[in-house]
């Protein structure tokens, strides 16, 4: 029972993370779906760039956390499992945080001089 449990949890996972990997390069600047930060809003390219960086970075811990089924203890898959998604996330908002900094940088500039 244990051994399935573990299992559907890091099937669950991996279905959470194709789910940016898939719709986070198509997907237009709206206020529903995608990651939601002031920074992604500001322009149609800066979210596109980072949605499609988001999504890059989300396809080896998809793998990873795919290749946690091959491990039979359930504590340590659904542990493992949180683990990668605690990464995923903070991996998501370090890409939002660094991306473009210098598109931020001039665009005050301009609002500066104006």
């Amino acid at each position: 029972m244990n051994f399935y449990l573990g299992s559907a949890l890091v099937i669950l996972f991996f279905v959470v993370y194709l789910i940016p990997m898939i719709f986070f390069p198509v997907c237009k600047r709206n206020e529903v779906f995608g990651l939601r930060h002031k920074k992604c809003f500001e322009s149609e390219e800066i979210w596109h760039k980072i949605h499609v960086r988001t999504a890059i970075m989300t396809i080896p811990f998809a793998i990873l956390n795919l290749s946690l089924l091959f491990i039979k203890n359930a504590v340590a898959k659904t542990v493992l499992s949180l683990i990668i998604l605690t990464i995923v996330i903070v991996g998501w908002n370090i890409i939002v945080k660094y991306t473009d900094r210098n598109y931020f940088k001039k665009k005050r500039l301009e609002e500066k001089n104006n």
